[in-house]
């Protein structure tokens, strides 16, 4: 099987977020779009996908992380008074 090394699933109307799984078969992108879907969530953080420019993100509901702003803590502080 051959190296995938372009991956573009650009306007597709894609959900959620993107699947940390992806890791394993991103090893030899080189180019990958996401943008223009309706994913939500951090972006995988090991190579490639934490490389690859803005642009392969932008345009999409919620992506967070690396190339993109840092995804907000879900957890709460507790205030010790």
């Amino acid at each position: 099987m051959g190296r995938l090394e372009w991956l573009d699933v650009s306007n597709n109307r894609l959900e959620k977020k993107i699947p940390e799984s992806m890791i394993m078969i991103g090893g030899h992108l080189r180019h990958a779009s996401f943008r223009g879907n309706r994913l939500c969530g951090q972006i995988p953080q090991g190579r490639p996908f934490n490389v690859f420019p803005v642009s392969a993100y932008v345009h999409n509901l919620c992506l967070c992380g690396k190339p993109m702003p840092l995804c907000k803590s879900n957890s709460k502080a507790t205030v010790h008074a």
